[in-house]
C-alpha cells in the first residue's frame, strides 16, 4: 500500500486546526464525524453532520446522574491530574451530564473497574479512620503512649490531626469528654 505523503499532511493539518466542520468544506460537513476514545483512540461517538450522536460506542450509554462525572474524576486522580474540568485553553469543560461520554466500550469498562477499586480503597480508608479515631482513647485511658517510643505518639498525633481526621477526632473527643464530665 502506497501511503500519499501530501494526504497525510492534509488530514494531519486538518485535524490539528479543527477545520473538519468548517463552512467551505462540503464534502466534510456531509459526513459523520467520529470522535476517538479519549484513552485508547479507537472510535468512541459519531455524530451526524447536524452534530446529533448518531451512535455511542458504549453500550452502557444511560448511567445514574453524575456517574459519568464521578468515573472521570477517579480517571483523572488516577492519572495523578489536576481534575481536568478547569480548562485554560478556551474550551468549556465536560459536561458529561450534557454530552456523551468520549471512551470506548472497552475503555469505559476499564473506567468502571477503576471506579470499583477507588469505591473500595475509601471503605479501606474509612475503616482504618474509625480505627486511629477510635483507639485514641484506650491508648489515653491505659496510658499506652508511655510505654511506647515517640514514633507512636507522632504518627497517631498527625494522623488524628490530618484534615481527614481532625472533624471525626473532634466529634469523638467532645463525647469523651462529655462522657467524663458527666460521671
Amino acid at each position: 500500500m502506497d501511503i500519499n505523503p501530501e494526504l497525510c499532511l492534509s488530514l494531519a493539518s486538518q485535524a490539528c486546526s479543527n477545520d473538519w466542520n468548517s463552512d467551505d468544506d462540503d464534502e466534510h460537513k456531509s459526513s459523520p464525524r467520529m470522535v476517538p476514545c479519549l484513552l485508547c483512540g479507537q472510535v468512541a461517538v459519531t455524530y451526524d453532520f447536524e452534530g446529533n450522536v448518531i451512535k455511542q460506542e458504549s453500550s452502557r450509554v444511560i448511567k445514574a446522574l453524575g456517574y459519568h462525572n464521578e468515573v472521570f474524576k477517579y480517571l483523572c486522580k488516577s492519572l495523578k491530574l489536576d481534575d481536568d474540568n478547569d480548562d485554560d485553553g478556551g474550551n468549556s469543560p465536560w459536561d458529561f451530564e450534557n454530552e456523551p461520554f468520549p471512551f470506548c466500550e472497552s475503555c469505559e469498562e476499564l473506567l468502571d473497574s477503576l471506579v470499583k477499586v477507588y469505591y473500595k480503597l475509601e471503605e479501606v480508608e474509612k475503616e482504618i479512620k474509625e480505627r486511629i479515631v477510635g483507639a485514641e482513647g484506650k491508648y489515653v485511658d491505659e496510658n499506652l503512649y508511655s510505654n511506647l517510643d515517640g514514633r507512636y505518639k507522632r504518627f497517631r498525633k498527625r494522623a488524628l490531626e490530618s484534615g481527614e481526621l481532625c472533624g471525626e477526632w473532634i466529634e469523638y473527643t467532645c463525647v469523651c469528654l462529655s462522657s467524663v464530665i458527666t460521671k
